[in-house]
């Protein structure tokens, strides 16, 4: 809508103005400006005859007139003007008139005024023996002509030289009126289409840097700041450009902090959302924890108070309670110590130790009751000496926590692997036990504080449910990739440490 709004008005107003000021110039063209130069061939041979007739006064008497016979000259030029349709005029050397005759009042003071002061300016003997144009106060040509000539009176020796101007009104012919109307019509139709194309050109170069400025404006509106302003003129509408481009990449930039901002925003009230969902979980575990034990603690207090109890069965509940407050213990230095790993308070240095020595450990720690469980425990590891960096004892904590599920979840009669794979930048140690798979749903979850895939399961186990949840705290704090998956017979545990290129062995006791 805006390109036809400014390009159309501004190529009306255009092509309007060009038609004024090109049809106005022909105008003044036809009326004076081709009259300086321009006379038509039937007055041009009208005025030819009557120079021709000029000498017929003198035979007819003039040449024996005196100055002072105004009558007898006036007779003699009416004579001759009405013989030839011109006005006459007979004048002295001091441009006195001396006689005249007005052809249907054609002279008017003003013409003889005229010729008076050509006369006394010498300017008229410019034009001795041709027709020439007669022009107004303003010196613009008018339709009338005259021609000059000498005569000389019987007193011509003593000043009696006299000049004859003859004037003539210029004739049209319907041939002259055919010819002006055909170029009029010619030059009109020149002038529209001329006018048109120019105004069609001129309007697009003046509205081309403003809808172009407008284009880039409207998608600024849409906040696309990918196109900018490509006028550079160097004038006001170049200068409007290169601010708008400016504003352009201003507006980008503004716009592009506040959404980094508000992604941060978002991510930090995300962040914060899942941090109070996992509070709320924490505390409702913990306490469902809490619970259970507390209440079975609750009941066998009571009985020993009321005596209800009988005698043989008081062993067992006391080794049930201290079984419970031992469980609850453990409970509460797992959180301490899951709080401590998650805020990263009292970490110890990490250096470089011995993979395959922490591996061969923690199997001689599982080594009897896995024996006793009827499970085989199976090692692999590389035959070179395999050095990482990290905190010995997270590491082993680790390892441990791996070890005891899967111990817990091997059947009897299973088997447990524990390798230990090279590669130029890491090391890969995993666990794997034969037995069911994990639920598909519960792999994510599983490194979530207080969950437990098989909840029957778990009223049975010793464990505090915050073992594995440890576990991922101090993998990442080692920069390690961790996970766990399913495979064709078991469940396999794995995560990686970082290798130390500059040592290729490790003595015991460094």
């Amino acid at each position: 809508m805006l390109r036809q709004k400014i390009t159309r008005k501004l190529t009306l107003i255009l092509f309007a103005l060009l038609v004024v000021l090109i049809g106005s110039a022909i105008t003044m063209q036809f009326l004076f400006v081709s009259r300086f130069h321009t006379t038509t061939d039937y007055t041009r041979r009208r005025m030819e005859t009557i120079q021709e007739r000029t000498p017929l006064l003198h035979q007819r008497g003039l040449s024996g007139f005196h100055k002072k016979d105004r009558e007898k000259i006036d007779r003699l030029l009416t004579a001759f003007g009405k013989e030839n349709s011109a006005s006459c005029l007979l004048l002295d050397n001091n441009g006195v008139v001396l006689g005249q005759f007005n052809f249907e009042n054609q002279l008017s003071g003003q013409f003889v005024s005229y010729a008076q002061k050509l006369l006394r300016s010498g300017k008229i003997y410019d034009d001795a023996e041709k027709p020439f144009r007669i022009q107004n106060g303003l010196h613009f040509p008018t339709r009338y002509v005259e021609l000059w000539d000498t005569m000389f009176l019987h007193d011509w020796e003593t000043d009696g030289v006299a000049y004859l101007i003859v004037i003539s009104k210029e004739v049209h012919t319907v041939r002259d009126y055919w010819v002006f109307a055909r170029f009029s019509l010619l030059a009109m139709g020149a002038t529209v289409l001329v006018s048109c194309v120019a105004a069609i050109c001129v309007a697009r170069l003046l509205t081309e840097p403003v809808l172009r400025m407008e284009r880039t404006a409207r998608r600024m509106s849409n906040l696309d700041f990918s196109e900018k302003c490509s006028y550079h003129g160097k004038d006001e509408l170049g200068d409007l450009a290169g601010s708008l481009n400016f504003l352009s990449e201003k507006l980008e930039e503004t716009i592009g902090k506040l959404q980094e901002a508000n992604h941060q925003l978002e991510a930090d009230l995300t962040a914060q959302k899942e941090l109070e969902q996992m509070r709320q979980s924490f505390v409702a575990s913990a306490s469902h924890e809490f619970k259970t034990p507390l209440t079975l603690l609750r009941g066998y207090l009571e009985m020993l108070r009321e005596q209800v109890l009988p005698p043989e069965a008081q062993a067992e509940a006391e080794e049930t309670m201290i079984a419970e407050i031992d469980r609850m213990d453990n409970l509460v230095l797992d959180m301490l110590s899951l709080s401590r790993l998650e805020v990263g308070g009292d970490e110890e240095p990490e250096t470089p130790f011995d993979v395959k020595e922490v591996l061969n450990e923690a199997g001689r720690t599982f080594a009897d009751v896995l024996k006793s469980r009827g499970i085989t425990l199976k090692q692999t590891a590389p035959e070179e000496a395999c050095v990482a960096v990290g905190n010995t004892e997270q590491i082993s904590t680790v390892l441990t926590n791996f070890l005891s599920n899967a111990m817990n979840h091997t059947p009897k009669g299973g088997i447990i692997e524990l390798r230990l794979e090279a590669t130029p930048k890491q090391f890969r140690i995993s666990v794997f036990n034969q037995g069911d798979p994990i639920a598909q749903d519960a792999i994510k979850q599983i490194w979530e504080p207080f969950f437990r895939a098989d909840r029957t399961r778990a009223k049975n186990e010793k464990g505090t449910g915050l073992g594995l949840s440890i576990c991922r705290e101090i993998l990442k704090k080692h920069g390690s990739e961790y996970g766990v998956e399913n495979t064709r017979d078991g469940v396999l545990f794995y995560f990686t440490l970082h290798c130390v290129p500059s040592c290729n062995a490790i003595t015991k006791g460094e």
